[in-house]
Parts: C-alpha cells; structure tokens; sequence
C-alpha cells in the first residue's frame, strides 16, 4: 500500500518536472517497489515449503554440542521474530543467507546480534574485533560469532562468575564450522 502511494507521489513528481527527471523518480520507486514484492513473495514461499518447522528442527540441523545452547535459541528467536513476528515467527533454517533469502539488510542485522548478545549473555565488547562479523552470511554463521563474543561473568544462567574463553565449548573454529 505504502508502494502505491509513493508511484502516485511519483508520477505527480514526473507531471510537475518533465522530462527524464520525472521518469527517473517513477522508475526508481517502482523498482523499489516491486523488489520489495518479490522479496516478500520469497518469504512467503520459504514459509509454505517449511511448514511445522520450529527450534527444534533448526536445533537438529546444528552440531549442537558445539555450540552454546542460549545462543542457538536466542539467534533462532531474534531472526524468526525479525523476519515474521513475534506471534508467528518465520522458520529460520541455519543455513538462511541474512541478505539474499531473509533480506536482512546490515543495519537491522548489528540490532539483532546485540539483542542476541544480550539474551545469551554475551559481552559486545571489543565486537568491532570479531573476525567472524565481517564474514557473515548465514544465520548459522550469526551463531558463530555471537559464541566468539565471551561470555559476561556471573552470568544468570547459573554458570561460573569467571569470564569463559572466547571460544567456550573447547572446540577450534573450524569445528565450530563445520557444525554450522
């Protein structure tokens, strides 16, 4: 609806200033637009095809031993709320691309890993240093770094008051890898 009123907002632009200019603001807000549908329509055509899928599903698809359980929960919620709502959360599959399939653009990605963080209580401090950031692609690989981030002390989950490693299960990274 939102699309539609801005085409209209467009083509008044293109009455008003003729020529190329006015073509140009009408192409662009219909491109938008219509990407916009398409993404949607993508969505909606993972969410059919994924039907009873739930934590427990994304959790199976994992080497959970691995990997610390709070964070695979909190990335599940956070991404399937992001992409449906909070009463109807979207399916999230760990090897989703954030941008490609969910259409996870960077902005909303950095609020969902601090919220992550802050469920799975992970410290975001030094996160400008996680070499696992800049290479995500995957929810899986929003995991990895979330569990590259160390754990806060004292944490309320019942764990020790000392500050965990950044790597907590004792794996190596390429490990850690390949579970994802």
């Amino acid at each position: 609806m939102l699309y539609v009123a801005l085409i209209v907002c467009a083509v008044a632009e293109s009455i008003l200033r003729p020529g190329w200019v006015g073509l140009a603001i009408v192409a662009v807000v219909a491109w938008g637009g219509l990407s916009t549908l398409a993404a949607n329509r993508k969505v909606r055509r993972m969410r059919g095809m994924r039907t009873g899928h739930d934590i427990g599903t994304f959790a199976r698809m994992l080497r959970i031993r691995a990997l610390d359980t709070w964070v695979v929960r909190a990335t599940y919620d956070e991404i399937a709320a992001h992409i449906g709502s909070d009463a109807n959360p979207f399916p999230v599959h760990p090897s989703d691309r954030l941008k490609a399939d969910l259409g996870i653009d960077d902005e909303n990605l950095c609020d969902i890993i601090f919220r992550i963080a802050d469920r799975s209580v992970r410290s975001t401090d030094d996160i400008d240093k996680n070499p696992h950031i800049a290479q995500m692609k995957t929810v899986g690989d929003v995991i990895q770094a979330v569990m590259w981030q160390q754990q806060i002390a004292g944490d309320q989950r019942g764990g020790s008051a000392d500050i965990e490693s950044h790597n907590p299960s004792g794996t190596d990274d390429s490990e850690l890898r390949r579970g994802l």
